[in-house]
């Protein structure tokens, strides 16, 4: 596992949708998600140089048009109005940058729960927004290990810190749940996200706590009909949509039992 920080750049939460192709390999049906890139430093320097430039115009022209009795005061003035448009450094995002590529120990829940812990500490002293960027790739893990870090992901100690998976290839397996735990997952077009259990289905208690994670509604994207079926390889998953009316229409992907439940609930 590797740790990059990114502080300095300037990250943002686009609502981009990308081609996300996140299916079991059952029929768990496909779920767009929201991309998240990280910008060059480019953009936050033009922003910060229209701020302080356009304040410095508006107070020429009025030096121009109208000059004050009080000279003193006329410079008092004008370091009040830099003071207020000034770009404050603190403004610019706190991130870290982190890649799990390897086979989860219990050091690798431990970093990754550290690093979350700063950020959120961090991101409340000074009063800046955290994100936390996981890129996730396949690799031999414990379901449990990959169960501790989806939990620490998703727990209230991290309320300040957005978690967002990075998935630049297919990825089945135990790695799978860590993406589940974040906030938003962004996958690389050709890739495809799924079958945990890796062609069986995963045990009812480890099915049961993750289910339960993914029914916090942590990531709104993802729906507990979705995630059965990449926990279980013969589950019936259907994509149905619902029509609400004055045209419009929702697609949820759930279970032959809850489609069978809201033909009945109308």
């Amino acid at each position: 596992m590797t740790v990059q920080e990114i502080n300095g750049r300037e990250i943002t939460g686009q609502e981009t949708t990308s081609r996300c192709n996140t299916r079991a390999q059952s029929r768990a049906g496909y779920s767009d998600s929201k991309s998240f890139f990280l910008c060059c430093p480019v953009k936050w320097i033009i922003c910060a140089l229209v701020t302080l430039w356009t304040p410095g115009l508006a107070i020429g022209q009025e030096k121009a048009g109208k000059q004050p009795a009080d000279e003193n005061a006329a410079m008092s003035a004008k370091e009040d109005a830099n003071e207020k448009n000034r770009v404050q450094p603190g403004s610019s995002p706190l991130a870290q940058y982190v890649t799990l590529d390897e086979t989860i120990t219990d050091q690798t829940v431990t970093k990754i729960r550290n690093l979350s812990l700063k950020l959120q500490s961090d991101a409340i002293q000074e009063d800046r927004p955290a994100y936390l960027v996981i890129e996730v790739r396949p690799a031999a893990s414990e379901l449990l290990q990959a169960m501790r870090i989806a939990k620490d992901l998703t727990s209230s100690n991290l309320s300040r810190v957005k978690t967002v998976a990075w998935v630049p290839q297919t990825l089945t397996g135990s790695h799978v749940i860590v993406a589940l735990g974040c906030k938003e997952i962004v996958i690389q077009p050709d890739a495809v996200i799924g079958d945990i259990g890796q062609g069986k289905s995963v045990e009812l208690g480890e099915r049961q706590s993750l289910l339960d994670i993914i029914d916090k509604r942590y990531n709104p994207k993802l729906s507990r009909g979705l995630v059965i079926g990449m926990l279980d390889p013969v589950s019936d998953i259907r994509v149905v949509t619902i029509d609400r009316g004055q045209d419009n229409l929702e697609q949820r992907v759930v279970t032959r039992e809850d489609q069978q439940e809201l033909v009945r609930t109308g």
